[in-house]
């Protein structure tokens, strides 16, 4: 039959859409594994099938199954970073790089017990997820971690010269210690080197090493790569890995966030004395530090510190400030493995809590101490301000898990970002306590001390301290008669306290005062227990006429003489000796109730140190009269001394009984020439003199009557007793002298007659304060009539001439120096001498002095024993004691010539002073926690206001009215409904939660106090009762017209307090404290200490007004009266505010094992130092006329000191319950960080401020693809894709024209939506061309590409736009329906679509379906997260567990491939690798994890060794609706087709109609291979329907073509040739 019909095919697209009869030319209906050849010009324009892979060995890869998530080339495409996924938690990142010998070299891998990476099969890294920036950095996310970061050149070792950097980070080690060195793994002997030098030239690191020395380090660079390796066990150098990742590895290695200082840096005030500046006095400073990485990158800044306040009295003498920043919850500056990524941390500082930060120092790496880092701060090098921004953020706002990973201009930018934590059901408790002092000190040691208080005429009892007859406040000592031989019987109590009285054997305290020489330390005795009737916990006894008490007493004491005992506790003391002495039983505070006067007054500095008591003996010794005790590792040593007080009081009943009478004679001896009283007072008192005192006529029967000698104590104070006849008023003489024994011996070899008085010489009748008030009565020895069974008070001082022998050559000064072990001088310490009340405390240069005069002893008078005591103070910690003998005398040391003992070595400690803050009694503060990851993220405060919110009671409220559960104080003490709040509170956090897996530690935070605005408490200088206040005109000028009143009147209206007269005062005492109160309209006052220091009842009261100097307020009934010297508060209420501040304290609990689930709190429980409020004590004045009160309590104040205004505390950094603060998704998002800078070191890529991001449609889905191209970048959400333009901004105009501007954002905040509908819910399936991206649909069944020239196509169907089809839409529309059956929250793990770039001379993009093959009941587990490393929390995928599918889908794989030059689907191919990637010469896929080189093997159509076909199915379609008979077949081509189908189109035909052609039927012939056309094999009724059936009659044909040869096959063209056959019904 001739051939009317023929057509010519040449095979260059695929359309599977178009019906048969109208495809176009050049268009077959499948392709399989061909293209149209562009390779070389014999091939070119010709079908071609394609060459096979190459298998690249990857012999790095672990056992297990493995998967590779994902590629990313570098910008030049000459190398391809890949993640591979691994069974056996072994999944690592590798590098290929074809220029390598071995060109795949791994990155970095997990370990099974070091799980970093944590991959998870299903989670992909492809597409828009992972980008490398300058060749070096590879940034990448997965969605199922934290955004991460690797530094390329760090991470592989290929060629690579390893370097390390030995630091000796203790400058003061002479030698290095031993290094450990192994070369090729074999340890090689050990070696030491003691400088750069020698370790340069030591033959056996040279031989392996090039050596650098640096300024802190030496660096070491191993010659040839890999072979070295080092490490150290000394102390004194660390080893850091300088350019690569040393192992294990940890994720500070890999995370993208910059991971800053977890806590706050600890501060401490100290002092450097080599450095005689001080440059920190009289301010206060806050200190945080940050991390600056290699990789130019920095941290956000630390925390706050404590303050530290440098006005103090010891404060100003310290000069330096140590800064501790060691890192408490990561150890980072002292592992290796994580130092090696920090090149240097920079310290900052603020002055008050509201201060700009200033950066001052940058610390190099090799610098950063080892152990604990700590940096000096003397404040003496240039600071800098640091921006506000960077000073108030907290943290970096990189997501916790981002979808898409991107970058622009050299910036970051993250997608799809999870954000933010919530933790609603964290819970803590708060523990209140009441502590009863102030708060505990620096030092732990403690010491006892009795007094015996001994009555030597009267049976040798130690008697007891009483109330007597119910008089409060005065308390008595001794006096008590027990053996009363008298035939009245015993003395009645009314006798015995007429006794005491006389005897002045009173306390206006309850119990003898002892002190610390030289220190500001005293305790008030206590007595020792008894089942008598007591009046409080001192357990005073009450002894009243008319009861039991007399007669209880005295069988207590027939049974125990010694049963009362006065004890003296010290506690806080440092180790080492001291003295301890007695002052006078007059001593008073608050009340002088005895009427001694100021000189006793114990809150008058230490003058009260000055007085003495009538101390008998110390441990029997009647020598002594001080006690000296020893404190070793806190412990008192040895027994406990006591001091005997005499009691000389006798009743007058009892002297009737004895026939004698009691006379007692005390005084001190002052060393001063001039007779005026204020000078005596101020003059040298005298110890270890000779007294004698001598009634002049005794009557008695007894030769020692009327007589009595003794010497002088320490403060030159005497006591004596002597006997005579009550009826007779003697006389006396009193003798002071040095050249007598106690026994009045005179004594030789001294030089005149050294005596101070003598007869008939002046002395002054009086006690210390009549002295000092110049109002002692002048009597005169001999002739002074004595009254007896009383006290005489004298004072003796310098009137004899030749009491100058003795100032010239008895009296000498101590002199030396105390110096550091370097020779320092030593400033501030306390030199005490024994047996004399005087000390001093060395200068600037360690220098003291002290007036010593010489012994009485026996033989000794002009010898000198002296031991120096010298120790710290509150500032510093340090002891020692030397002991000397002297001799003193005109030819020996005397006025002129000084005992100089030279230097004196201390070995001390400077006190650290750290802040103590309390909480503000009467305050309002509520507590909160954040809880933090290693990032500083963290969730909102975390407060609730009924369990967390603690209202405190002032002063003077009961305690358990607030705290009724509060039934003990810290010390033990019973705290009952009527307790009051004197004292502080302190708080304890306990944690009741489990932390979250993502938590690294937990900071607490507190509001200020939300009750006070301001406040002081000062005391009162004057009060006055005001029946009513008016005013009158005197010659023409408005005065007040006051009525003023009485208390008692009871008929007051107001009350009138000068409290500015008390300001005023202690600003002329103290003249650098800014302390003062400006009244407002609204101030309010509490009442605080009564007069005597007992507190008030509650009473608040508005301030009226202030009247001049006096604050008016109203007359309250149930206030009492109020009187001069009483302390009040006043305070201003704070104004109430919307938004209330958390802050942080630095105070923080630890979390051990965070991320992983053995977590758990370091410690359950933080007691905090924390508060906006100081206690201290205060020494104030209240003047008013002739009325002078000195009063010194504990105060509560704004300040830490009078000299400083500024209301600092340990505020840091502002917070607040942000009920918004979940954690959250926000898929329409995109985060931007910083930028690298080309050229220069400025590197900020790796830092988010919270305010550089952009927001979507959220209606549109999540993001997925973010790609940028010039000036624009492009983001694909799941239903619709926007642009975005890069540092313009868009402009809407009228006319319904656009505009773009320039602006400082990055972004446009304004998405522009593209017209065409259509998203990517596959980001995986992005791939990046030239200047488009395409990406696959599947909620539309498409495939679509955007370019910037011609937005966004379909390139897999119809596009309306263009209104032309890419004839793949059969492919890919039903998808659409298959994958919707996926449930969305596995649909990522179910469905995999990845593509691939062939951008080599092909041009070609591949998509490949992942096979889906779901049946119901099917097990999910593989989907299980592994719960490794989670930054999310409980809703963190990697927690989910997956059951059984409840749902059925199969979805067969393919691969399709797209021709970027047609724009056209050029066909399937056979292989579906698990990923793609390419190079610039390589076009790669991984199957297993296994890497292979498409197109790059021998065989073709060989893929992943497995032989695959090439297939065609071409149609003839000529004249599509002439019927016609189909007659043979040719194929132009270099090898033989076969022909397994043919299927013919026949529109009247009922059944198919098909065929094949048999090998054999097709022969080679002239250059082609030509074969018949078989009949139909559908054929009905015929036995061999190929060969005998009916001819193939239809309008059109396909024709199916394969060839499976491993060769090239080339095909040039297809003919297909029919003849006409006419309609028939056939």
């Amino acid at each position: 039959m001739r051939h009317r019909y023929s057509q010519k095919i040449l095979p260059k697209i695929q359309d599977t859409d178009t019906e048969v009869r109208y495809i176009r030319d050049g268009a077959a209906r499948y392709i399989l594994n061909g293209r149209i050849g562009k390779r070389d010009e014999s091939t070119k324009g010709a079908f071609t099938n394609i060459k096979g892979t190459l298998f690249v060995p990857n012999n790095l890869l672990p056992n297990g199954e493995n998967t590779c998530l994902g590629t990313r080339k570098n910008n030049s495409g000459s190398f391809i970073i890949f993640f591979n996924w691994n069974s056996n938690n072994e999944s690592g990142i590798y590098i290929y790089n074809p220029t390598f010998d071995n060109p795949i070299q791994l990155l970095i891998k997990d370990t099974p017990d070091n799980v970093i990476l944590g991959f998870h099969k299903h989670f992909k890294i492809a597409g828009a997820k992972a980008k490398i920036l300058m060749d070096k950095y590879l940034y990448w996310t997965d969605r199922y971690n934290s955004p991460r970061f690797l530094n390329i050149d760090w991470a592989i070792d290929y060629k690579k010269q390893k370097k390390w950097e030995i630091q000796q980070v203790d400058n003061d080690i002479l030698n290095f210690n031993i290094l450990n060195f192994k070369h090729n793994g074999v340890s090689v002997s050990l070696f030491t080197g003691n400088n750069g030098t020698l370790l340069a030239s030591n033959q056996l690191i040279s031989e392996y090493f090039e050596v650098e020395n640096c300024d802190c380090s030496i660096i070491l660079k191993e010659k040839i790569s890999g072979s070295c390796d080092i490490s150290t066990s000394s102390p004194q150098l660390r080893i850091v890995a300088q350019n690569f990742y040393p192992k294990p590895h940890n994720e500070r290695q890999i995370d993208l966030v910059c991971y800053p200082p977890s806590t706050a840096p600890r501060v401490v005030l100290k002092r450097d004395r080599k450095n005689k500046r001080n440059l920190l006095s009289g301010n206060t400073w806050q200190f945080r530090y940050k991390y600056i990485y290699k990789d130019g990158n920095s941290s956000v800044w630390s925390s706050w510190s404590k303050s530290i306040n440098t006005s103090g009295d010891c404060a100003k003498k310290y000069n330096y400030i140590e800064i501790d920043y060691t890192d408490e919850i990561f150890d980072c500056l002292n592992d290796s493995n994580q130092l090696h990524l920090i090149d240097k941390v920079m310290l900052g500082y603020r002055n008050t809590n509201n201060g700009e930060l200033y950066s001052f120092i940058t610390i190099d790496q090799c610098q950063i101490p080892k152990g604990q880092q700590a940096y000096r701060f003397y404040n003496d090098i240039f600071a800098s301000a640091v921006g506000e921004y960077d000073d108030l953020k907290q943290y970096d706002t990189v997501p916790l898990q981002c979808g898409v990973l991107s970058s622009s201009n050299n910036r970051l930018l993250l997608g799809d970002c999870t954000e933010n934590y919530h933790e609603e059901c964290f819970d803590f408790d708060l523990d209140v306590q009441f502590n009863p002092n102030e708060k505990s000190k620096t030092y732990n040691g403690s010491a006892k001390v009795e007094i015996r208080i001994k009555s030597f005429v009267n049976g040798d009892y130690l008697m007891p301290i009483m109330q007597l007859q119910e008089e409060s406040n005065v308390y008595y000592w001794g006096g008590v008669s027990i053996n009363n031989p008298a035939p009245v019987g015993r003395v009645p109590i009314t006798a015995t306290k007429e006794a005491l009285d006389n005897f002045g054997q009173k306390l206006a305290m309850k119990g003898f005062i002892g002190y610390i020489a030289g220190t500001d330390i005293m305790s008030i005795s206590t007595q020792s227990n008894t089942t008598l009737r007591k009046i409080d916990k001192s357990n005073i006894i009450k002894l009243v006429d008319g009861t039991s008490d007399f007669d209880s007493l005295v069988t207590l004491l027939d049974d125990n003489k010694n049963t009362f005992v006065q004890e003296l506790s010290f506690d806080g003391l440092a180790d080492g000796k001291y003295i301890i002495r007695l002052a006078s039983h007059w001593c008073w505070q608050n009340n002088d109730v005895l009427g001694k006067g100021d000189a006793y007054n114990i809150d008058n500095g230490l003058a009260y140190q000055k007085t003495s008591t009538n101390v008998y003996s110390v441990n029997g010794d009647i020598n002594a009269r001080e006690v000296v005790v020893e404190i070793v590792n806190g412990v008192q040593v040895g027994s406990v001394p006591y001091f005997e007080v005499e009691d000389t009081a006798r009743s007058a009943d009892v002297v009737t009984s004895l026939d004698e009478e009691i006379t007692l004679i005390q005084g001190y001896l002052i060393d001063e020439r001039s007779s005026n009283q204020a000078d005596i007072y101020n003059g040298i008192r005298v110890e270890r003199a000779t007294v004698g005192m001598y009634a002049l006529t005794p009557v008695t029967e007894h030769e020692t009557d009327g007589k009595y000698f003794t010497y002088t104590d320490h403060n030159g104070y005497f006591y004596g007793r002597f006997e005579a006849n009550s009826v007779i008023e003697n006389k006396i003489k009193i003798l002071a002298t040095k050249n007598r024994d106690r026994n009045w011996n005179v004594l030789s070899g001294f030089i005149g007659e050294p005596s101070f008085v003598w007869n008939n010489d002046t002395v002054l009748k009086g006690n210390l304060s009549e002295l000092k008030q110049e109002t002692c009565s002048i009597e005169t020895n001999n002739s002074y009539a004595i009254t007896s069974g009383i006290a005489h008070n004298f004072v003796l001082y310098s009137v004899r001439p030749n009491a100058e022998n003795i100032s010239s050559f008895y009296r000498t000064q101590i002199k030396g120096r105390v110096v550091d072990s370097d020779g320092f001088g030593v400033s501030d310490l306390i030199v005490v001498a024994s047996q004399t009340g005087r000390t001093d405390k060395t200068d600037a240069d360690g220098n003291f002095s002290i007036v010593l005069y010489g012994n009485y002893a026996n033989n000794m008078a002009d010898q000198r024993d002296v031991t120096l005591y010298i120790f710290g103070n509150s500032c510093i910690n340090g002891f020692t004691h030397k002991e000397y003998t002297f001799k003193m005398g005109q030819s020996f040391y005397n006025n002129t010539t000084h005992y100089n003992v030279g230097d004196i070595v201390l070995l001390f400690v400077d006190n650290e002073l750290t802040s103590t803050y309390y909480l503000k009694n009467g305050g309002t503060y509520d507590f909160g926690i954040t809880l933090m990851d290693r990032a500083l993220r963290k969730t909102t405060v975390i407060s609730n206001e009924s369990k967390h919110r603690l209202r405190l009671p002032f002063s003077t409220e009961p305690i358990q009215d607030y705290f009724p559960n509060i039934t003990t104080d810290t010390l033990g003490n019973p705290i009952t409904p009527t307790t009051k709040a004197d004292g502080y509170f302190t708080v304890k956090v306990k944690t009741k939660t489990a932390p979250p897996i993502w938590s690294t530690h937990l900071y607490i935070l507190r509001t200020e106090d939300q009750v006070y605005s301001d406040y002081i408490q000062m005391i009162i200088s004057d009060v006055k009762y005001v029946v009513n206040y008016a005013e009158k005109t005197v010659d023409g000028v408005i005065v007040p017209d006051t009525v003023y009143t009485t208390y008692s009147a009871a008929d007051a209206n107001e009350i009138y307090l000068d409290i500015v007269t008390s300001f005023v005062q202690y600003k002329d005492r103290n003249s650098d404290s800014v302390k003062g109160w400006t009244f407002e309209k609204g101030d309010r006052l509490r009442f605080l200490y009564k007069k005597d220091g007992t507190l008030h009842d509650f009473v608040e009261v508005e301030i009226k007004e202030q009247r001049g100097n006096y604050f008016v307020i109203p007359l309250i009934e149930s206030l009492g009266e109020i009187f001069q010297g009483e302390v009040v508060e006043i305070f201003r209420l704070k104004t109430i505010t919307n938004k209330k501040n958390f802050y942080e304290t630095s105070e923080f609990i630890k979390i051990n094992n965070p991320y992983k689930p053995t977590r758990s709190y370091n410690n359950t429980e933080i007691a905090l130092n924390t508060g906006d409020a100081y206690r201290r004590r205060r020494k104030m004045y209240a003047k008013n006329e002739d009325t002078y009160l000195t009063h010194t309590r504990i105060i509560e104040d704004t300040t830490p000191n009078d000299t400083y205004i500024i209301k600092d505390n340990d505020k840091g950094r502002v917070d607040f319950i942000n009920d918004f603060n979940k954690q959250i998704r926000r898929i329409a998002i995109i985060r931007f960080g910083g930028n690298i800078l080309l050229d220069s070191n400025i590197n900020t890529i790796r830092q988010f401020n919270a305010e550089q991001e952009v927001s979507g449609d959220n209606d549109k889905g999540v993001i997925t693809i973010i790609d940028d191209f010039t000036n624009l970048i492009f983001v694909a959400q799941e239903t619709k894709c926007h642009t975005r333009l890069v540092g313009k901004t868009t402009a809407y105009l009228g006319d319904g024209g656009v505009s773009h501007f320039r602006t400082n954002d990055f972004l446009d905040i304004k998405p522009y939506y593209l017209d065409i509908d259509g998203g990517c819910k596959n980001p995986e399936s992005y791939i990046r061309l030239n200047n488009a991206g395409i990406f696959f649909d599947a909620i539309s069944g498409v495939v679509l590409k955007y370019s910037p020239q011609n937005g966004l196509s379909n390139i897999s169907g119809f596009d309306n736009r263009y209104e032309n089809s890419r004839l793949q839409e059969s492919v890919f529309k039903p998808l659409l329906k298959q994958l919707s059956e996926i449930p969305n929250d596995i649909y990522n793990y179910v469905c995999s679509v990845v593509s691939g770039f062939s951008d080599q001379t092909n041009n070609e993009v591949n998509i490949s379906i992942q096979p889906i093959n779901i049946t119901i009941g099917q097990s999910l587990s593989s989907f299980n997260g592994y719960g490794l490393n989670s930054n999310i929390g409980e809703n963190d995928v990697k927690f989910k567990q997956f059951g059984n599918a409840d749902f059925q889908l199969k979805i067969e794989p393919f691969t399709n491939c797209y021709d970027i030059d047609t724009g056209f689907w050029i066909g399937f191919r056979s292989y579906i690798p698990e990923m793609y990637g390419s190079l610039k010469n390589d076009y790669i896929a991984f199957i297993n994890g296994q890497l292979h080189l498409m197109e790059k093997g021998s065989k073709y159509s060989n893929f992943f060794d497995v032989q695959y076909k090439s297939a065609l199915d071409v149609v003839m379609n000529t004249a599509p609706s002439d019927m016609k008979v189909f007659t043979n077949w040719s194929v132009e081509s270099n090898k033989k087709w076969s022909n397994p189908y043919v299927k013919v189109a026949n529109s009247r035909s009922f059944r198919s109609i098909e065929s094949r052609t048999p090998d054999s039927m097709i022969i080679l012939q002239n250059g082609a291979f030509y074969a018949p056309f078989m009949f139909d094999t559908n054929t009905p009724n015929v036995s061999n329907p190929l060969m005998e059936g009916n001819p193939l009659v239809g309008e059109t044909l396909l024709l199916r073509l394969e060839n499976n040869s491993e060769e090239e096959v080339i095909l040039f063209a297809i003919n297909i040739y029919a003849g006409y056959s006419g309609r028939t019904n056939f």
